[in-house]
């Protein structure tokens, strides 16, 4: 007998007092079909009592016993529990006969000892008829199919508990379309009533970008009609927001099982496109964050050929190290890009995100690990400019949220949030992959689809970012020969001027400063400064000098990040601390 049947005749057997040795005779391990014989002790002259068996055969069916059908030891009643069971208690039919709700079988075990504490003096039986379309490792619904506990699902180290998904019915997964001529009120639609989609603002010739999200969150949060909004600024497209709050929003092992058949709807939606409309799926980018990363590649297993999927700091826990089967992979879509922003060990971390490369493209800004601007006290983070709400979000998880922010923002930083090519972010912080190759770098976000250098195998990339709106930074190296005085303890900054704004001063060296020396580094500035004009040169002593030592920059070479251009600018004499020297082309 299988265990989940042993743990299922456990749970009853505390509910309604049994011998479980009595129930073990009885039940069918293949077809869930049992006879279940259950003992049940009555007050004298009670007239009615209840046993709620929820759970059981759904969420809502239950049995009331009463003194009119107790019988005594040694009889049977049959009762069939909900419509989908049978023909009695059909009000409300559970989700399906057979699912197992252990929590709620142990809250009535609770009740049922209350009970039992009471003098007992008559004895009854119960046989509880229970007809399943339910196996024990298995569950299948009409238009999506069937969905095994069985390895990998669980049994397994990454997953050991083994949970079903509940049914597409309970979960209520909505589609929220988001188009130019209605971008900021969704027009709901769904596959299975196709008018809904004939009469809505789809367009089958634009290109459709469905949107999900993860554990806890909903799709009508803010986040994703914003992230509709931002694209279309840049092109023409259907936006479609899609929403499993109601099967989000439960214990975190239950919604990682609910994602499977939140990707089998997403399927089933554009099979309808396809079969109805005329529909490629060349045309259509799921965008995933956490949970809804891993249900778009569910979705790209059912649907081949899907053009891209971008997954948003995947979840990590039930999914990392997982057989592809369980887990977003590159087989999921032509393209697939990931953003892994809280890819930190999850204790003591509490890290959501995986740091497992599986995409295409694989993107780690700031490491990774730990996002800057998300170790602000409480109160300035929850009082946040985004509102009381959202810096609430980002107080609880500001990394692992940072991932879709980051792509937001990068649909209008066209020429932002560039990734270098290096094995770790220590050797990126070090140089390596400094500047592009000759066949350039990955964009991170919306446009790294454009990348060139695509191939079958997983690349990384690393790059930093900002720690507020807007994130987005460009990478620049900066090598400066400094003269004057023969040595002076302390730090020098410098800014850049170009066609297209300045940036402030950002720190290049600190320590001894050295006459003749040239110090480099990798500032990581606010703006694309386009053709550079000019550098400015500060630096400071930090400590009060008798002497008043002079400093100069004798010389500057600025190496542009993404084409890898060099700029020489040359300084003249030298200058007191805190006084700006200005450099020029030389």
């Amino acid at each position: 007998m299988s265990e989940t049947v042993q743990t299922f005749l456990e749970h009853i057997g505390e509910v309604f007092g049994t011998n479980k040795k009595v129930l073990e005779s009885s039940v069918d391990d293949d077809t869930w079909v049992a006879y279940i014989t259950v003992t049940y002790s009555v007050k004298e002259k009670e007239t009615a009592s209840e046993l709620d068996i929820a759970g059981v055969c759904g969420d809502h069916a239950s049995v009331k016993l009463t003194q009119d059908n107790l019988v005594p030891m040694g009889s049977s009643i049959q009762a069939n529990l909900g419509e989908r069971c049978g023909s009695h208690l059909s009000a409300t039919p559970p989700a399906a006969c057979g699912e197992l709700h252990p929590a709620k079988l142990r809250q009535a075990a609770h009740q049922q000892q209350q009970k039992r504490s009471r003098k007992m003096l008559g004895v009854w039986v119960l046989s509880l008829f229970l007809l399943g379309t339910v196996k024990a490792k298995e569950i299948c619904y009409d238009r999506l199919g069937c969905f095994s506990d069985d390895i990998p699902w669980s049994g397994t180290v990454e997953r050991p508990i083994s949970k079903l998904p509940w049914s597409p019915e309970k979960i209520n997964t909505r589609f929220l379309l988001y188009t130019r001529e209605n971008p900021n009120n969704f027009q709901e639609i769904t596959a299975i009533n196709r008018p809904t989609i004939s009469y809505s603002n789809f367009n089958a010739s634009r290109k459709t970008i469905f949107i999900t999200h993860g554990f806890i969150d909903q799709g009508e949060e803010n986040w994703l009609s914003d992230m509709c909004r931002r694209m279309f600024e840049v092109e023409d497209v259907n936006c479609i927001c899609v929403d499993w709050s109601s099967g989000s929003r439960t214990l975190f092992t239950q919604a990682a099982n609910n994602i499977r058949v939140l990707g089998a709807e997403i399927a089933y939606f554009i099979e309808t496109l396809m079969k109805n409309y005329g529909y490629s799926p060349s045309l259509v980018h799921i965008i995933g964050h956490s949970m809804g990363a891993h249900a778009a590649g569910e979705t790209g297993k059912r649907i081949k050929r899907i053009a891209r999927i971008t997954a948003l700091d995947p979840c990590e826990p039930y999914f990392q190290g997982t057989p592809t089967d369980v887990r977003l992979d590159t087989s999921d879509a032509v393209f697939v890009d990931v953003i892994h922003t809280d890819s930190g060990p999850l204790v003591p971390n509490l890290g959501l995100g995986m740091i497992q490369a599986i995409g295409h493209l694989d993107f780690y800004p700031n490491g990774g690990v730990q996002m800057p601007g998300c170790k602000k006290n409480i109160i300035s983070q929850i009082v946040d400019i985004d509102g009381i709400w959202e810096g609430t979000r980002d107080f609880v998880a500001c990394n692992h949220l940072r991932s879709y922010k980051y792509y937001s923002d990068g649909i209008v930083s066209k020429e932002g949030f560039v990734g270098f090519p290096s094995p770790t972010h220590d050797s990126f912080e070090s140089g390596t992959g400094f500047p592009c190759p000759s066949i350039g770098c990955p964009q991170m976000g919306h446009y790294a689809d454009t990348y060139s250098g695509i191939t079958k195998v997983s690349q990384k990339f690393y790059l930093n970012t900002g720690d507020a709106k807007d994130f987005a930074r460009y990478r620049y190296k900066v090598s400066v020969t400094l003269t004057g005085s023969s040595r002076v303890t302390g730090f020098f900054n410098v800014a850049l001027y170009g066609s297209n704004g300045n940036t402030r001063q950002y720190e290049v060296f600190k320590g001894t400063m050295k006459t003749g020396t040239t110090y480099s580094a990798f500032i990581d500035v606010e703006i694309d400064v386009g053709t550079l004009y000019t550098v400015k040169f500060l630096w400071n002593n930090n400590i009060l000098n008798p002497t008043f030592p002079k400093l100069g920059a004798q010389a500057a070479v600025i190496q542009n990040g993404r084409d890898g251009r060099m700029s020489t600018f040359c300084g003249s004499g030298t200058v007191r601390e805190d006084v700006l020297q200005t450099l020029t082309g030389c």
